[in-house]
């Protein structure tokens, strides 16, 4: 049995367990049918990937709010369709309806985020991710802001 595609992604992007990685990666060292379909994932998210990041380069500025630049640590989890333990992030900008944040994992468009800042409990959508250096940016549109004193009851 041949891996799907959607794992093939997955395991491109780093986002399966150590289980499913080292029983996709076994699979590989003895499927030339699969090896050749993950070159071929890799090739076409290598090319998303600068197609993204171009079209950004390029595109003109269509927020409505003004950004706020910032440097803040936060805390990151996948809620929706599948939840995750907390990432480690940074908090680049901020807006009335949005934010860009650093992190070292890439996500995927259009899952449902938890933002655990200094001050809030934000609930997002991913919009983009692109990879930049070692890292990965990301711009999640806000869906719901709860003060972190109403979460602590304070």
């Amino acid at each position: 049995m041949h891996v799907r595609a959607d794992e093939l992604e997955l395991y491109v992007l780093d986002r399966l367990s150590k289980e499913q990685t080292s029983g996709i990666a076994e699979h590989l060292s003895c499927c030339p049918v699969c090896d050749h379909l993950l070159a071929e994932t890799r090739q076409y998210l290598g090319e998303l990937s600068r197609l993204s990041r171009s079209q950004s380069a390029h595109s003109a500025e269509k927020r409505k709010y003004a950004r706020f630049p910032t440097d803040d640590l936060a805390e990151i989890k996948l809620i929706y369709p599948n939840v995750s333990e907390p990432l480690s992030i940074r908090v680049l900008d901020v807006s009335k309806e949005g934010l860009k944040v650093r992190l070292s994992h890439p996500l995927l468009t259009g899952i449902t985020v938890e933002v655990r800042t200094l001050h809030a409990l934000v609930f997002a959508e991913v919009r983009y991710c692109v990879e930049v250096g070692d890292f990965f940016e990301a711009g999640v549109q806000i869906q719901d802001v709860i003060p972190r004193k109403a979460v602590r009851g304070e």
